[in-house]
């Protein structure tokens, strides 16, 4: 695009001439200056909301960490977990444990401990946490766990 000079004012009118400015851009200067500033903001405030997610996943894990401790005050044995990140405010937490421990009748402790858990977080932290349990057994496929949108598999911490 040609910018306006001198030399080409003329050739509209000869009561008009070019504004003096310290600094002169043109309209594609313009434009750039939008774009350049538009990828920044928006990398800025992807990195702002990665960071937070990362946040909560990391309370998220600490949260599983010490439901697992539980686990073991009862007696009971886990076997897995895993998160589904509905939003960056929203997980699920699926603890499979053994067969007979899901199946236990002092098992119905560990829902009301995650009940409390879960308030909690939404209550104090805006989070909400859901914990899902079922029995891991021979047949169990990970893989299915996976494609019910369960991507991450907490590492177990003996």
């Amino acid at each position: 695009m040609k910018t306006l000079d001198s030399t080409t004012t003329h050739k509209f009118d000869k009561n008009w001439e070019i504004a003096t400015t310290n600094k002169s851009f043109s309209s594609d200067d313009l434009i750039n200056a939008y774009l350049v500033g538009k990828k920044q903001a928006i990398k800025a405030t992807q990195e702002e909301k990665f960071d937070k997610l990362r946040k909560t996943v990391k309370r998220i894990s600490d949260i599983t960490i010490e439901f697992d401790k539980l686990l073991k005050e009862y007696g009971f044995r886990l076997q897995h977990n895993f998160l589904k990140i509905k939003n960056p405010t929203s997980f699920e937490i699926l603890t499979f444990v053994r067969e007979k421990d899901f199946l236990h009748k002092n098992f119905i402790e560990i829902y009301k401990k995650a009940v409390e858990i879960e308030t909690k977080e939404q209550n104090e932290n805006n989070i909400s946490v859901q914990f899902i349990f079922s029995d891991w057994n021979k047949e169990s496929d990970e893989r299915l766990v996976f494609n019910d949108g369960f991507a991450l598999k907490h590492k177990q911490i003996s």
